[in-house]
């Protein structure tokens, strides 16, 4: 199934919003003509092929596992896109009790991990630059705990020179790979953590809800990024 994900999985979408629309357009002309049992059949096919849709985003989640990738792998992201040319790695992971910035130093409740991410761009066309939007990332550790970004630390941490800039809201990626920056305030004790990445634009987000296969369908495991340099 997974192999659906970044083309095939849109095309069956928008096949299948097609057909019932058109089903719904032919069953309310077949009811006007007074046709209705021509309407009844039209209506019961089209939900039978709603249904067959519906079960195949379910089956696909319910088959789909968690993955986390060790640190220098790419996590691709497919959406509603017809390839999935926009990836990110992280380059690497560093802990630390505080941080320092121009009004003293910053500390941790826990222990800071500042995460240094590369972004990917492997279109075919070397014009074409791919956008990251509104990116939603959180650290996830073993219990299921969840981290947000600490937009402080990021702050304090960019006023260091040879620094890469924390990850802004929108991101041209080139064929370049380009740097940025993200940090957690993560409790010592936490075991495991991982970054969960996905695309926050709501269109694709809501799009992306109903693909076939796709990692931010409902239901559907995710793709992680260790911060600790393991994968499984």
């Amino acid at each position: 199934m997974d192999s659906l994900a970044g083309g095939t999985n849109a095309i069956i979408l928008l096949l299948t919003i097609l057909a019932l629309t058109a089903a719904a357009i032919m069953a309310f002309v077949a009811w006007r003509k007074g046709r209705i049992g021509a309407a009844r059949a039209i209506v019961v096919g089209a939900t039978m092929l709603g249904l067959a849709y519906a079960g195949g985003v379910v089956v696909a989640s319910a088959a789909s596992t968690e993955r986390v990738l060790p640190a220098g792998e790419t996590k691709w992201f497919c959406g509603f896109y017809l390839d999935c040319h926009l990836g990110m790695s992280i380059e690497r992971t560093e802990t630390a009790v505080s941080i320092p910035g121009p009004s003293g130093e910053l500390k941790a409740s826990g222990l800071f991990h500042i995460v240094t991410l590369k972004l990917h761009n492997n279109a075919r066309n070397p014009e074409v630059d791919m956008t990251l939007y509104e990116p939603i990332a959180r650290a996830v550790d073993a219990a299921g705990r969840e981290y947000p970004r600490s937009s402080a630390a990021e702050m304090a941490l960019a006023k260091n020179p040879g620094r890469a800039q924390p990850l802004p809201i929108v991101t041209k990626v080139t064929h370049e790979p380009a740097l940025a920056t993200i940090v957690f305030d993560i409790p010592s004790d936490a075991e495991s953590p991982r970054l969960e990445v996905r695309q926050g634009w709501i269109l694709d987000r809501a799009i992306a809800r109903g693909l076939i296969a796709d990692e931010n369908s409902i239901f559907h495991r995710k793709t992680l990024l260790s911060l600790d340099g393991s994968g499984r």
